[in-house]
């Protein structure tokens, strides 16, 4: 599936594998709707003012989809997620395939996100993973030698060091 750039935010196309092995519920309703779909229009999805040309307040050709927000918001009461938006989606599943493992620059080309930064503030850490982090952490058990016993008395510079910033003293030995 493509999105072509002029429909993209960033103005740069965007591929996303659809096929029935990786996406096997979504080409399940795709094949449904290809009995709908008309020659006419690139879109998957028609509305009921399709084949008619209507333009938004830019000028731009608008979708097919008519009042797609009514659509969007019936389908969110019916599965029980009121409330949510279609870009709630995006940062589900930035979350959801990092989760799963999927490498960070993957899911990136994925999701579209150019920097590392903008795909960490769209994988959100919720407490469902602290509670995760906190059992594998509990579950480590780990050698005994990789227990470091801490010196945690105040360190006095020998005499032949000057005192102040103008050197560092070295860190004690950790053996």
């Amino acid at each position: 599936m493509a999105l072509r750039r002029e429909l993209n935010k960033t103005k740069r196309p965007l591929q996303i594998p659809v096929d029935a092995e990786s996406t096997p519920e979504l080409m399940t309703v795709i094949e449904r709707q290809k009995a709908r779909r008309r020659p006419d229009c690139p879109f998957i999805f028609h509305g009921r003012h399709c084949g008619t040309p209507r333009l938004d307040k830019h000028g731009h050709r608008r979708s097919c989809l008519g009042d797609f927000q009514k659509v969007w918001d019936r389908a969110c009461v019916a599965i029980r997620m009121a409330g949510r938006t279609p870009h709630d989606l995006r940062r589900s599943g930035v979350k959801h395939y990092i989760d799963a493992g999927v490498d960070p620059h993957t899911v990136m080309a994925w999701s579209g996100h150019r920097t590392a930064a903008m795909l960490r503030r769209y994988h959100v850490i919720d407490l469902d993973d602290l509670r995760r982090t906190g059992k594998r952490a509990s579950d480590y058990r780990g050698p005994k030698e990789n227990v470091i016993k801490g010196d945690f008395g105040r360190t006095v510079p020998e005499p032949s060091q000057p005192v102040g910033n103008s050197r560092v003293a070295s860190a004690p030995s950790l053996s």
